[in-house]
Protein backbone atom coordinates (compact mmCIF):
# COMPACT_ATOMS: atom_id res chain seq x y z
CA UNK A 1 0.00 0.00 0.00
CA UNK A 2 1.54 3.38 -0.68
CA UNK A 3 0.83 6.74 0.96
CA UNK A 4 1.67 10.15 -0.67
CA UNK A 5 2.18 12.94 2.21
CA UNK A 6 1.35 16.46 0.60
CA UNK A 7 1.74 18.73 3.17
CA UNK A 8 3.47 22.71 3.55
CA UNK A 9 5.75 22.37 6.85
CA UNK A 10 8.15 20.08 5.25
CA UNK A 11 10.85 20.18 8.45
CA UNK A 12 7.36 19.91 10.96
CA UNK A 13 4.27 18.33 9.90
CA UNK A 14 5.51 16.64 6.62
CA UNK A 15 8.44 14.99 8.76
CA UNK A 16 6.23 13.69 11.47
CA UNK A 17 3.23 12.34 9.37
CA UNK A 18 6.16 10.70 6.98
CA UNK A 19 7.73 9.12 9.90
CA UNK A 20 4.36 7.60 11.27
CA UNK A 21 3.82 5.93 7.53
CA UNK A 22 7.08 4.63 7.77
CA UNK A 23 6.77 3.07 11.66
CA UNK A 24 3.34 1.61 9.93
CA UNK A 25 5.28 0.26 7.32
CA UNK A 26 3.51 2.06 4.46
CA UNK A 27 5.65 2.75 0.96
CA UNK A 28 6.65 6.11 1.93
CA UNK A 29 6.51 8.94 -1.53
CA UNK A 30 6.64 12.37 -1.04
CA UNK A 31 5.70 14.80 -3.80
CA UNK A 32 8.98 17.57 -3.31
CA UNK A 33 6.92 19.91 -5.29
CA UNK A 34 4.71 20.74 -2.33
CA UNK A 35 6.96 21.05 0.59
CA UNK A 36 7.81 24.79 2.05
CA UNK A 37 9.81 25.56 5.37
CA UNK A 38 7.35 28.49 5.73
CA UNK A 39 9.28 30.34 9.09
CA UNK A 40 11.11 33.38 8.38
CA UNK A 41 14.04 32.57 10.55
CA UNK A 42 14.71 28.99 10.14
CA UNK A 43 18.34 28.58 8.98
CA UNK A 44 19.23 27.79 4.92
CA UNK A 45 18.94 24.21 3.91
CA UNK A 46 16.09 23.21 6.61
CA UNK A 47 14.42 21.95 3.92
CA UNK A 48 16.76 20.11 2.34
CA UNK A 49 17.79 18.76 5.52
CA UNK A 50 14.28 17.35 6.28
CA UNK A 51 14.23 15.51 2.98
CA UNK A 52 17.29 13.77 3.07
CA UNK A 53 16.10 12.20 6.33
CA UNK A 54 12.99 11.11 4.54
CA UNK A 55 14.96 9.57 1.71
CA UNK A 56 18.41 8.11 3.95
CA UNK A 57 16.54 7.13 7.49
CA UNK A 58 12.90 6.74 6.60
CA UNK A 59 13.24 4.96 3.31
CA UNK A 60 11.06 7.36 1.68
CA UNK A 61 11.28 8.62 -2.35
CA UNK A 62 11.23 12.08 -2.39
CA UNK A 63 10.19 12.82 -6.00
CA UNK A 64 8.67 15.40 -8.25
CA UNK A 65 5.14 15.76 -9.03
CA UNK A 66 5.65 14.89 -12.80
CA UNK A 67 7.66 11.66 -11.49
CA UNK A 68 4.97 10.69 -9.37
CA UNK A 69 2.70 10.73 -12.05
CA UNK A 70 4.74 9.13 -14.73
CA UNK A 71 5.49 6.52 -11.90
CA UNK A 72 2.47 5.81 -9.76
CA UNK A 73 -0.73 7.32 -11.53
CA UNK A 74 -0.29 5.86 -15.28
CA UNK A 75 -4.04 5.26 -16.42
CA UNK A 76 -4.88 1.57 -16.60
Amino acid sequence: MNQSIVEASTDNTVLWTCAGTHQNRYKLVEVEDCTIVHREKEPPGAKEGALRIIRNVLKGEVLPLAAIKDKYLKPK
